[in-house]
Protein backbone atom coordinates (compact mmCIF):
# COMPACT_ATOMS: atom_id res chain seq x y z
CA UNK A 1 0.00 0.00 0.00
CA UNK A 2 2.92 2.33 0.50
CA UNK A 3 3.70 2.60 -3.71
CA UNK A 4 -0.21 4.11 -3.23
CA UNK A 5 0.65 5.86 -0.11
CA UNK A 6 3.97 7.99 -0.91
CA UNK A 7 2.82 9.90 -4.94
CA UNK A 8 -0.68 10.71 -3.00
CA UNK A 9 1.14 12.80 -0.10
CA UNK A 10 3.41 13.67 -2.96
CA UNK A 11 0.96 14.81 -4.60
CA UNK A 12 -0.73 16.63 -1.04
CA UNK A 13 3.07 18.28 -0.54
CA UNK A 14 3.63 19.60 -3.93
CA UNK A 15 -0.09 21.44 -3.46
CA UNK A 16 1.40 23.31 0.13
CA UNK A 17 3.82 25.71 -1.88
CA UNK A 18 2.72 28.28 -4.45
CA UNK A 19 2.55 27.31 -8.10
CA UNK A 20 5.34 29.62 -8.91
CA UNK A 21 7.62 28.30 -6.33
CA UNK A 22 7.53 24.58 -6.84
CA UNK A 23 10.73 23.54 -9.00
CA UNK A 24 12.95 22.63 -5.91
CA UNK A 25 10.43 20.29 -4.42
CA UNK A 26 9.63 18.99 -7.43
CA UNK A 27 13.30 18.25 -7.94
CA UNK A 28 13.74 17.10 -4.42
CA UNK A 29 10.63 14.59 -4.86
CA UNK A 30 11.62 12.94 -7.82
CA UNK A 31 15.26 12.39 -6.79
CA UNK A 32 14.06 10.83 -3.69
CA UNK A 33 11.34 9.08 -5.21
CA UNK A 34 14.01 7.63 -7.53
CA UNK A 35 16.24 6.57 -4.74
CA UNK A 36 13.63 4.10 -3.71
CA UNK A 37 14.69 1.80 -6.69
CA UNK A 38 18.00 1.55 -5.18
CA UNK A 39 17.65 -1.27 -2.88
CA UNK A 40 15.22 -3.46 -4.51
CA UNK A 41 18.17 -3.56 -7.78
CA UNK A 42 20.48 -3.72 -5.28
CA UNK A 43 18.93 -6.87 -3.97
CA UNK A 44 17.66 -8.28 -7.22
CA UNK A 45 21.64 -7.97 -8.04
CA UNK A 46 22.78 -10.39 -5.14
CA UNK A 47 23.64 -13.45 -5.96
CA UNK A 48 22.34 -14.82 -2.89
CA UNK A 49 18.92 -13.40 -4.26
CA UNK A 50 17.87 -16.49 -6.75
CA UNK A 51 18.82 -19.51 -4.02
CA UNK A 52 16.08 -21.10 -3.50
CA UNK A 53 13.38 -20.25 -0.96
CA UNK A 54 10.36 -22.04 -0.07
CA UNK A 55 7.86 -18.72 -0.76
CA UNK A 56 8.09 -16.59 -3.84
CA UNK A 57 9.83 -13.79 -2.58
CA UNK A 58 12.00 -12.91 -5.65
CA UNK A 59 8.79 -13.07 -7.90
CA UNK A 60 7.32 -10.39 -5.54
CA UNK A 61 10.73 -8.62 -5.37
CA UNK A 62 10.25 -8.35 -9.87
CA UNK A 63 6.73 -7.24 -8.66
CA UNK A 64 7.80 -4.56 -6.49
CA UNK A 65 9.99 -3.29 -8.80
CA UNK A 66 7.11 -2.92 -11.55
CA UNK A 67 4.92 -1.79 -8.98
CA UNK A 68 7.87 1.17 -7.55
CA UNK A 69 8.39 1.90 -11.65
CA UNK A 70 4.62 2.73 -11.73
CA UNK A 71 4.52 4.68 -8.33
CA UNK A 72 7.59 7.11 -9.79
CA UNK A 73 4.86 7.62 -12.88
CA UNK A 74 2.40 8.45 -10.81
CA UNK A 75 4.81 10.84 -8.72
CA UNK A 76 5.97 12.46 -11.66
CA UNK A 77 2.45 12.96 -12.81
CA UNK A 78 1.10 14.78 -9.66
CA UNK A 79 3.76 16.69 -9.26
CA UNK A 80 3.51 18.55 -12.90
CA UNK A 81 -0.38 18.61 -13.83
CA UNK A 82 -2.46 20.95 -12.05
CA UNK A 83 -5.39 19.97 -12.14
CA UNK A 84 -4.97 16.10 -12.56
CA UNK A 85 -7.68 14.64 -14.89
CA UNK A 86 -10.17 12.37 -14.03
CA UNK A 87 -8.79 9.40 -15.22
CA UNK A 88 -5.55 9.49 -14.24
CA UNK A 89 -6.69 9.91 -11.03
CA UNK A 90 -9.16 6.71 -11.55
CA UNK A 91 -5.64 4.37 -12.58
CA UNK A 92 -4.45 5.86 -9.40
CA UNK A 93 -7.16 4.45 -7.39
CA UNK A 94 -7.28 1.12 -8.98
CA UNK A 95 -2.94 1.11 -8.78
CA UNK A 96 -4.15 1.63 -4.99
CA UNK A 97 -6.18 -1.46 -5.14
CA UNK A 98 -3.43 -3.61 -6.71
CA UNK A 99 -1.10 -1.95 -4.59
CA UNK A 100 -2.86 -3.00 -1.30
CA UNK A 101 -3.69 -6.73 -2.65
CA UNK A 102 0.37 -6.98 -3.05
CA UNK A 103 0.49 -5.72 0.50
CA UNK A 104 -1.70 -8.76 1.44
CA UNK A 105 0.61 -11.17 -0.85
CA UNK A 106 3.66 -9.60 0.79
CA UNK A 107 2.63 -10.18 4.34
CA UNK A 108 1.13 -13.64 4.01
CA UNK A 109 4.95 -14.71 1.67
CA UNK A 110 6.94 -12.87 4.57
CA UNK A 111 4.95 -14.38 7.46
CA UNK A 112 5.43 -17.72 6.08
CA UNK A 113 8.82 -17.94 4.66
CA UNK A 114 10.67 -17.83 7.97
CA UNK A 115 13.42 -20.32 5.86
CA UNK A 116 14.60 -17.66 3.90
CA UNK A 117 16.28 -15.87 6.55
CA UNK A 118 19.10 -18.28 6.03
CA UNK A 119 18.64 -18.64 2.61
CA UNK A 120 18.39 -15.33 1.39
CA UNK A 121 19.27 -13.07 4.42
CA UNK A 122 18.79 -9.64 1.90
CA UNK A 123 15.51 -10.94 0.54
CA UNK A 124 13.70 -11.67 3.69
CA UNK A 125 14.66 -8.66 5.33
CA UNK A 126 13.52 -6.89 2.17
CA UNK A 127 10.09 -8.20 2.29
CA UNK A 128 9.87 -7.65 6.07
CA UNK A 129 10.77 -3.66 5.52
CA UNK A 130 8.21 -4.16 2.58
CA UNK A 131 5.62 -6.04 4.55
CA UNK A 132 6.05 -3.70 7.42
CA UNK A 133 5.56 -0.36 5.00
CA UNK A 134 2.57 -1.99 3.63
CA UNK A 135 0.91 -2.74 6.75
CA UNK A 136 1.74 0.40 8.27
CA UNK A 137 0.27 2.59 5.29
CA UNK A 138 -2.74 0.42 4.63
CA UNK A 139 -3.44 0.85 8.58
Amino acid sequence: MWYYCWPHSVYHLIRWFPKTNRLKIRIVVTIFTCALLAPQFFVLTREQSTRYCGQQLFDLLVASIVFTFCMIGFTFLFALMDPVPREVKLAFHVFGLASFVLGLIYTVQTATGEECRNNTPELYYLSLAFTIMAMVTAG
